[in-house]
């Protein structure tokens, strides 16, 4: 059974995946950043977003676990419209990463961190739904999945330097 802690973090772990799957792409025209300092502004992206992230206090006892059989179906709407903001927030980071255009050798890393992080965004999303619909299963297996996708991408983003970004 997932703590409440964990529940929350599996978002937040999405934060740090967010940011190797975003750190850059196709990002239009110019030419290619320095690993330095892509590195850098990725990681200043990464350290906004998450902080904005931790900044979300959702209207829920401190030991809610969404996992437990007493929570009502109004804390688990509540939750839901929790996924969805922090989910809104890293979809932003990834527009904004994706102006960043990464060195060559990171390329097809950033190619794969972006499918991991789309499926992982999507997976909350989904958890979302489930949440909204008081279905505590789906809502879970959701969240599950999602994590399993950011801890790939996590990886992706911390074997190049990206800390904030790989949590």
């Amino acid at each position: 059974m997932r703590s409440p802690l964990l529940a929350c973090l599996a978002l937040v772990v999405c934060a740090s995946a967010l940011g190797a799957a975003g750190c850059g792409g196709d990002g239009g025209g110019g030419e290619r950043l320095s690993k330095a300092d892509f590195v850098s502004q990725a990681n200043t992206i990464c350290r906004d977003a998450n902080k904005e992230a931790e900044g979300l206090k959702p209207d829920l006892p401190s030991d809610f676990d969404p996992t437990s059989e007493s929570v009502t179906d109004d804390q688990l709407d509540t939750f839901g419209d929790y996924i969805e903001e922090i989910t809104g927030i890293f979809r932003d980071q990834v527009d904004e990463l994706r102006g960043l255009k990464p060195p060559e050798d990171f390329q097809d890393d950033f190619d794969r961190a972006l499918d991991l992080v789309d499926e992982t965004l999507n997976e909350s999303e989904a958890a979302a739904d489930a949440a909204h619909d008081g279905d505590r299963e789906t809502m879970n297996a959701k969240l599950d999945e999602s994590e399993r996708n950011s801890d790939e991408a996590n990886r992706i983003a911390n074997g190049y330097g990206l800390t904030d970004c790989g949590g």
